[in-house]
């Protein structure tokens, strides 16, 4: 229920010498542009690491033009012999005028809203493989916090997939609790949210 608006995105991916990767995009819309810019290195045995930055510029609805950074660094490491992987990326919104798409998009809905804006995100993700025939298993984190509220968010996910036949299935259950400062800023509520899905 939010005002349609035509967007294009793209994105390049450049391999370079030495193991490194180059890669970038951009959201163009009448409400959003952004441009992003970030580098990866293939380290062997270590894993992989890269570093990128966005540079958004935002028109909220019925607010100021906006415009900030996001700076974002990921590791990921893939251990062959066991089919474990591990993924962590720490991200952080530098700076407060930084908006996603979908943020500002939210600003023209029927319910005007502006969400709270990303300060700091971090999350760590474990996938463990059985074989072809016995799937795999993910575990995986995640906490967020805001620059224009006090609420903090966390988010724990347990899955399994798997396919038999012509067929593919997972499951998923995840634990979401938001919280806040209490009336007198020295305790913390807590909205909780559990959700368990099928897909197939």
């Amino acid at each position: 229920s939010t005002d349609k608006t035509p967007f294009a995105q793209a994105t390049g991916i450049f391999g370079l010498p030495m193991n490194f990767t180059l890669y970038g995009g951009f959201q163009e819309s009448s409400k959003y542009q952004s441009l992003a810019l970030g580098l990866g290195k293939n380290m062997g045995d270590m894993g992989a690491l890269s570093a990128d930055i966005t540079q958004a510029w935002s028109s909220p609805n019925k607010q100021p033009k906006d415009n900030g950074q996001s700076l974002r660094l990921r590791y990921n490491k893939n251990f062959q012999n066991t089919g474990t992987d591990v993924a962590i990326a720490g991200y952080r919104y530098s700076t407060k005028g930084y908006y996603a798409l979908q943020e500002i998009m939210d600003t023209y809905s029927e319910d005007n809203i502006l969400t709270e804006r990303r300060r700091n995100r971090a999350e760590l993700t474990v996938s463990q493989a059985f074989g072809a025939s016995l799937g795999a298993l993910t575990v995986s984190a995640a906490r967020e916090d805001y620059w224009n509220s006090d609420k903090t968010m966390e988010s724990y996910s347990l899955g399994y997939n798997n396919s038999w036949d012509m067929m593919t299935y997972s499951v998923t259950y995840t634990y979401s609790k938001n919280g806040s400062a209490g009336e007198y800023g020295n305790t913390t509520n807590y909205d909780k949210d559990q959700i368990l899905a099928l897909n197939i």
